[in-house]
């Protein structure tokens, strides 16, 4: 991904993409185990992960709604024999 990230930036712009690429991925983790500590002294941790649930939920339902027309399209009569 990062590789990725270099390749699309503009060239003027490319270390401040990159350090901000860095600082997500290596920032966001700590920060987010931070608030959600925070939250689970709380309103405790139990409850904690089913608020958490719910929204992994949507968006794993979500992924799977859009790539089901994906699959749907490639049936095994279109797949050409080896």
């Amino acid at each position: 991904m990062q590789s990725l990230a270099q390749v699309t930036a503009d060239i003027s712009l490319r270390g401040r993409v990159v350090a901000l690429y860095m600082l997500v991925f290596r920032a966001g983790p700590a920060v987010s185990a931070a608030c959600i500590g925070f939250a689970a002294q709380w309103i405790g941790l139990q409850h904690l992960i089913g608020i958490c649930a719910v929204p992994c939920a949507v968006i794993i339902v979500s992924l799977w709604l859009r790539s089901r027309p994906i699959f749907a399209s490639a049936s095994p009569a279109s797949i050409p024999a080896e």
